[in-house]
């Protein structure tokens, strides 16, 4: 249960980090559950990566210029690769999971 509720959290930093690259992400409280959630679990007590990552991603530590999404959307990933490794994930294993569950949910689509 407890790896269930990383995947899922660690999905939901994901989809940030995809809306990131685009514009600034809405401040959720999915998107606040999750990186709290990451962080109980993490052991740490500097929690300054996900501080990080929901400033970047909300667009609360970032200036507005030409390359702000590319910029924006770099940092968080960084961050991301961060928080994976603290709760004990590697980050490509996480983005090939990611992967075939979208390929599976998108195969289903289609056969609807």
């Amino acid at each position: 249960m407890r790896d269930r509720l990383i995947f899922l959290a660690l999905v939901v930093l994901d989809e940030a980090v995809t809306e990131a690259r685009k514009r600034s992400v809405k401040p959720t409280v999915a998107l606040r559950l999750a990186l709290a959630y990451l962080y109980s679990v993490s052991g740490q007590k500097d929690r300054r990566v996900f501080d990080r990552f929901w400033q970047m991603a909300t667009g609360q530590s970032y200036n507005a210029g030409p390359d702000e999404n590319y910029i924006r959307g770099t940092y968080v990933c960084t961050f991301l690769q961060g928080i994976c490794k603290s709760v004990g994930v590697e980050y490509t294993d996480l983005a090939s999971k990611i992967r075939a569950t979208r390929d599976r949910t998108t195969i289903a689509k289609g056969h609807e």
